[in-house]
């Protein structure tokens, strides 16, 4: 009788272990002490984990919502279900399906994996309350990427991202990474060591306002298009607005460049009440750039280098003038305003008005 009443006991023991495990790979409904995340979906629906990756498969799966940090936590990619982990041969991320927002709860959030949150087409994420600090090392002698936004092939289309005024990001790569066709809106701060907006792939749309951007490298870069493709792609479109970007005195602020053979249209710059200081402030090929606001300044802190600098894409013997146009409203603008000189029989068509400003060196 005493075996059978330890063998019940026993068996009920394991059941309750079980269902324990099971609710910690679920979630719980209540909050534990080992609760690090709550995920809240679109149903108003709130549950419990004890790691971030959990949190994310389960917004992965309803769809999006809203994962709230109870605490600083770590994001591994280890921890999310398949299909919700992204690997390759520079190494692991973790994939964002539907419209997340992730609400740091004024935590921090880390993540050591090369590619970070890695956004898929059609998806958006939002970042607030906090910070979310990237360290993805060198892989193959390549940074990583804190947020990787993607697209649908060549033609789209791509995600949207958007960190808010009270979200700081912090990476030793890339911040935003956008693979083309994302829309991208900075309201917070970006410190990185590569870029803070690399906008690799074609026609996106970036918005910056009230954004502080500080990188060790290019703060803002678009990438030229391909030239192996035939449809036709817009220019992307850049606002930089009521923000500040701080770059090395060897590299760029703003470096938006594009191909005269990659079937686009220029791309867009607006830059109104900002503050742009790096080696050479604003460098644009194939661009149609707009500057306004008695608050910008444009300083180039290379006694060698242009606050603004007018390029094209010829080299060597491969000829190649300026395309774009520069408006100048307002600001300062310390450093030469400068065009490239033309390549071969191609001649300079940029075309340069001043109605306002003030200018130095």
């Amino acid at each position: 009788m005493k075996k059978s009443v330890l063998a019940i006991a026993l068996a009920v023991l394991m059941a309750v272990s079980l269902l324990t495990v099971g609710a910690m790979a679920d979630g719980d409904t209540i909050q534990t002490e080992n609760s690090v995340a709550k995920y809240e979906n679109a149903d108003e629906k709130v549950t419990y984990f004890d790691t971030v990756g959990k949190a994310i498969s389960a917004a992965n799966a309803g769809g999006g919502g809203t994962i709230t940090l109870l605490d600083n936590a770590e994001l591994e990619a280890d921890d999310v279900s398949e299909p919700y982990k992204y690997s390759d041969g520079y190494g692991d991320g973790v994939y964002i399906y539907g419209a997340l927002t992730l609400d740091l709860g004024e935590h921090t959030l880390t993540c050591n994996e090369f590619w970070g949150l890695d956004v898929t087409p059609y998806a958006s994420l939002t970042i607030k309350r906090g910070t979310y600090e990237h360290k993805g090392g060198i892989s193959y002698g390549y940074t990583g990427s804190a947020i990787q936004a993607n697209k649908v092939k060549d033609a789209g289309p791509g995600c949207t991202i958007t960190i808010e005024s009270d979200a700081t990001v912090k990476t030793d790569g890339d911040a935003v990474l956008c693979q083309g066709y994302n829309n991208v809106y900075v309201n917070g701060k970006i410190y990185c060591f590569k870029n803070g907006i690399f906008g690799m792939g074609p026609c996106n749309n970036v918005t910056l306002d009230g954004a502080y951007i500080e990188s060790d490298t290019y703060a803002v870069y678009q990438n030229p298009y391909t030239t192996t493709l035939t449809f036709e792609r817009k220019g992307s479109v850049y606002n930089i607005k009521n923000s500040t970007i701080i770059a090395d005195d060897e590299q760029y602020g703003v470096f938006l460049f594009n191909y005269k053979e990659s079937t686009s249209s220029n791309h867009v710059l607006n830059i109104e009440n900002s503050s742009i200081s790096a080696g050479i402030g604003v460098y644009m090929v194939f661009t149609d750039a707009t500057i306004s606001g008695d608050s910008t300044k444009i300083i180039s802190t290379n006694e060698a280098g242009n606050a603004i600098f007018f390029g094209h894409d010829g080299y060597d013997d491969i000829p190649g003038g300026t395309v774009g146009t520069l408006n100048i409203k307002a600001g300062t603008f310390v450093g030469p305003i400068n065009e490239e000189k033309p390549n071969g029989d191609a001649e300079n068509e940029a075309i340069v008005i001043v109605y306002g400003g003030e200018f130095d060196r």
